[in-house]
This record gives C-alpha cells, structure tokens and sequence, in this order.
C-alpha cells in the first residue's frame, strides 16, 4: 500500500490531447535529500487504477504496460539542481529519463513524460498518443 500522502500518479493522452489519469495504489521506495539527493522507486503496475475499470484492464493489460509479464516499473536517479536524472524501467526496458522536481508546502514533486515507444510500448500509437506521464509526490516530513 501506498504511505500516507504519497503518490505515483499516471497520466496517458487519448488521441493524443484528451489526458487519461489514474494512480497507482501500490509502491514503495526511498527518497534521500543529502546533496544531492536520490531517489529509488518501485510501483507495481498492476495495482494501476483509472476512473473506468474497463480502461484500466486496457492499459495494465498485454498491449500496454502488460503488468503480467513486467510486474513492475522502477526508477532511480539523482538531483541535479530542478532535475531528477534517472533510469526509468517499465517493461522490461531501462532508458534514461529527466524528472522535473519542485519542492514547496512540505511536498516533493516529481514529474516527467516519456515516449511510450521507447519503451518497447507501441500499441495504438494514434488512439492513445506517443507519450506517457508519471508523477511523484512525497509528502516532506
């Protein structure tokens, strides 16, 4: 289960401009704020939820993040300065990808778009768009 005032959250585009979101429920990790600071994430894609049940079997299902054969996504990266570089892990594929943080009201945010194909992600490239987001909040202690 998630703690308490965190979040992964996920958004897709249909046809490219309409944004698809939902949250994943379960997810664990480590957020260290020494200089610089590291993140290390874990979400099971399966516990994907979008407002519409059948949407949410669409997308965690085998033409999209395919949660039964890649149970998980990952990523770990590095603060620099506004930026969080990381390696991003989402079925069965680890590439690079830059986070965009901001830290304000006791919270850390994290947010960045990756190219869906890039990820070995290519079913209905028209319907659903090219990119995905992926969110992180953090609630400070």
């Amino acid at each position: 289960m998630a703690p308490p005032g965190d979040s992964v959250g996920f958004r897709a585009y249909v046809l490219g401009i309409v944004p698809v979101d939902g949250q994943f429920e379960r997810f664990h990790g480590r957020l260290s704020l020494a200089d610089p600071c590291h993140l290390d994430l874990e979400v099971e894609t399966a516990s994907l939820v979008l407002s519409n049940p059948d949407r949410t079997r669409q997308v965690t299902g085998p033409e999209f993040l395919d949660a039964a054969r890649f149970p998980a996504l990952r990523f770990s990266g590095d603060c620099r300065g506004e930026t969080l570089d990381g390696v991003l892990t989402l079925h069965g594929v680890s590439r690079p990808l830059a986070l965009t943080i901001t830290r304000e009201n006791g919270l850390f945010r994290a947010v960045g778009e990756a190219v869906r194909a890039d990820w070995g992600i290519t079913a209905q490239p028209l319907i659903i768009g090219a990119r995905l987001r992926l969110s992180l909040d953090i609630k400070l202690p």
